[in-house]
């Protein structure tokens, strides 16, 4: 059996950041390894500069079930900067916002969003030999009482509905799935909120993996389809450095919960 952290990101505005080229700041169709520890981090109440936000992102590896993929909005943006100089940088936006107005520039650009767009997170260790400063029920009982207020990637999306974040022992990760669902539609006032955003909640989903899960044997009725590499796992969250990080894709029709075989923690 595994003990798996499983809860729900739904919000009507989303972004994910990816490789931005230029003025563009384009957005994944899928949360980011960072978005995820990001949103645990601020739920533990750790600040960007905390050193436990590394264990965090070393010790966790997550599979992301979508069960709404929302719709793309692009916004239009008009941004203060401070000019391009040598030998002249700035540790945050807002020390290079202390210039003078008159030495400020403009720049425009657009940003991408994802609307009205729902996934269930299940998180697990990425080893035995993890060193993760929390553990999963600490991190479960923050997700329900959060110190920092949660975000769907940027702090201007607000989530839609609580995380309902539980540790769940299973065999595999689609029994998993299958408990938490179970444990939701249980749940009269959750079960018709969760039916008004993400809908019934049968037939197939799109389901991404960390490598981790594949290792560990841990897809169980999954159907694999490929693989592809993302550049979102955190190297450096003070100078924003990020490093590639595989994930497989696959389809999964959803069980129904083996009562016997997987239960809440």
């Amino acid at each position: 059996m595994t003990r798996f952290l499983v809860f729900t990101l739904a919000a009507p505005l989303m972004a994910f950041g990816d490789v931005a080229p230029g003025e563009r700041r384009v957005s994944a169709a899928r949360p980011s390894h960072s978005a995820l520890t990001g949103m645990m981090a601020a739920a533990l109440g750790l600040t960007r500069d905390d050193p436990r936000q590394d264990g965090l992102g070393r010790s966790l590896a997550f599979a992301i079930r979508v069960d709404a993929s929302g719709a793309p909005l692009v916004d239009y943006h008009t941004t203060q900067t401070a000019p391009a100089r040598r030998n002249r940088r700035f540790a945050t936006r807002r020390e290079a916002l202390t210039l003078p107005k008159e030495e400020l520039n403009t720049i425009l650009s657009q940003r991408a969003y994802l609307t009205d767009a729902a996934f269930t997170v299940a998180a697990i260790l990425a080893d035995a030999e993890s060193e993760l400063p929390f553990d999963l029920d600490e991190i479960a009982q923050a997700l329900a009482r959060p110190q920092f207020v949660l975000s769907a990637g940027r702090k201007a999306c607000p989530l839609s509905l609580p995380p309902s974040a539980c540790v769940i022992n299973a065999p595999d990760l689609p029994q998993a799935l299958a408990a938490y669902d179970a444990q939701e539609d249980a749940a009269p006032a959750r079960s018709e909120l969760r039916r008004a955003l993400i809908g019934a909640g049968e037939g197939e989903a799109t389901i991404a993996l960390d490598a981790a899960y594949r290792r560990d044997g841990l897809e169980g009725t999954i159907n694999m389809q490929r693989v592809e590499t993302r550049r979102d796992l955190p190297i450096d969250r003070a100078r924003w450095r990020f490093g590639p990080r595989e994930e497989h894709i696959g389809v999964l029709t959803r069980p129904v919960a083996d009562a016997a075989s997987a239960g809440v923690a």
